[in-house]
């Protein structure tokens, strides 16, 4: 998913893409995918590679787990992008999410292309499902089932002290504009970015223009 933004930013920054859990090349236990768990193995990632400040970007899912994780750890972090994500998800998005795991086949939920992607090319649509069936379905079913069902930082989320950008697609259905303007109230000093013309994926569907707005928000005068 970050192959842009790794090629890009890689020309002057050490850049870090890992699996979670239950994704790529990383282990895939049958229980354990709650974001707390996933922040913890984020934590001891960069404990075990002596890691001591950087930069976290997290997309959907990924986002709530760079959001607990700088609530947990802020002293790790010099600046926070969220893309595609909230603090609590919302009724509709468990109710597709559900529909989708239960009563259609896998690699149809994986696909996903007209949900994840404004104006999705078949490139777009292989790359989708490739991708996502690295991820076993059990694991999928179980990180739906833990940010669907417990995962709330509402109550939380305001603790977030870090420069923080927060990106969102214009016609995102996933997790729609008011999710990210309601982020962007709660945490103090964030900015919002809306990318037009594009829904679930920006870092995909805008590369460039995504990729501008972090090298912009990362190097800014009194913003490091």
């Amino acid at each position: 998913m970050w192959n842009s933004q790794i090629e890009y930013f890689s020309r002057e920054h050490r850049v870090i893409a890992y699996d979670q859990r239950g994704h790529g090349r990383s282990d895939k236990p049958e229980k354990g995918y709650s974001i707390q768990n996933l922040s913890d193995d984020l934590y001891s990632f960069t404990q075990n590679l002596n890691i001591k400040r950087f930069t976290l970007i997290g997309h959907s899912m990924g986002g709530m787990t760079a959001m607990v994780f700088a609530l947990d750890h802020p002293e790790k972090i010099s600046k926070l992008i969220l893309i595609g994500t909230d603090a609590k998800s919302t009724l509709s998005l468990r109710i597709m999410l559900w529909t989708l795991l239960h009563f259609l086949p896998y690699s149809t939920f994986a696909e996903g292309s007209d949900i994840k992607y404004h104006k999705p090319t078949e490139k777009m649509k292989k790359d989708a499902v490739e991708r996502a069936l690295r991820t076993p379905r059990y694991a999928a079913y179980e990180c739906f089932r833990e940010f669907c069902t417990k995962y709330d930082i509402r109550d939380r989320v305001s603790g977030i002290k870090i420069p923080t950008l927060i990106i969102v697609g214009e016609k995102d259905s996933l997790t729609p504009i008011k999710l990210s303007q309601y982020m962007n109230r709660q945490i103090e000093g964030s900015r919002l970015i809306i990318v037009p013309d594009c829904k679930h994926m920006p870092m995909i569907e805008k590369p460039g223009k995504v990729n501008a707005i972090i090298d912009e928000f990362i190097n800014e005068a009194g913003y490091k």
